[in-house]
């Protein structure tokens, strides 16, 4: 009977903390800070759809203007559920840069051995993802560069809806934290990489930011929607959809 009781109370408090965070949330902006969805120029959105697809590219440097794409990946969620099928492309003609070697697992031996034609990759990985939402951390960094591609090969727009659980995470789900890299979600909760799966090969950050993204919504909550702030505006693509 004790048992029983301990059990029920520690189930209350979970909630009830649960609970607090989403009105701390609620309660820690106003009206001015958020942008109206009317001047909202990005298919952004701040919720936990059951179908989606989470996206990770790696790439010779961070300057999408100068760089290019070495790995694409991104894998199929349905009703919460990882697909079987996954997509995972490196880049033939892709050099392995000095910077990327540096911060990667990635060899040139890979690319060489794995990789297809550049614009067959892009044209795979579109036919892929279709008009899913998109799910990925930091995700304003990848778009950039897949907007880049899908121009420069003509094909089309990359308009997909899409969730930056970066973003969640700085501006709702753990705001006290002073930093949101995923290697500080891993090192935070063991939820994260229970694999222990190598960052930054793209093929494992999708698995690890999908992680991410069900950590979000466990301390959310399943139905939460959330705006997005004149403050975050920093993390959004520079490449915008033409119309």
């Amino acid at each position: 009977m004790t048992l029983c009781i301990v059990v029920i109370v520690l189930f209350i408090s979970y909630f009830a903390v649960k609970q607090k965070n989403i009105d701390k949330q609620k309660n820690q902006y106003s009206d001015d800070d958020f942008v109206s969805a009317d001047k909202l120029e990005e298919p952004i959105i701040y919720s936990f759809p059951k179908n989606y697809a989470v996206i990770d590219i790696e790439t010779t440097g961070l300057n999408y203007k100068d760089e290019r794409i070495v790995e694409i990946s991104a894998i199929k969620i349905r009703n919460r559920e990882i697909q079987e099928t996954a997509f995972d492309a490196y880049v033939s003609n892709a050099h392995v840069s000095p910077w990327l070697k540096a911060n990667s697992e990635i060899t040139q031996k890979m690319v060489l051995e794995k990789g297809g034609d550049f614009k067959d990759v892009m044209t795979q990985f579109k036919d892929f993802i279709g008009d899913d939402v998109l799910v990925g951390h930091n995700i304003g960094f990848d778009i950039n560069f897949i907007r880049k591609y899908y121009k420069h090969f003509g094909l089309g727009q990359l308009s997909n809806k899409y969730v930056d659980t970066m973003l969640i995470g700085k501006y709702y789900a753990n705001p006290e934290w002073e930093n949101h890299k995923v290697s500080d979600y891993i090192e935070n909760n063991t939820k994260i990489n229970p694999k222990n799966l190598s960052q930054h090969m793209a093929i494992h950050d999708v698995e690890i930011e999908n992680n991410i993204f069900n950590l979000e919504r466990e301390i959310l909550g399943e139905n939460w929607v959330g705006q997005h702030l004149v403050s975050a505006n920093w993390a959004l693509p520079d490449l915008k959809v033409v119309e």
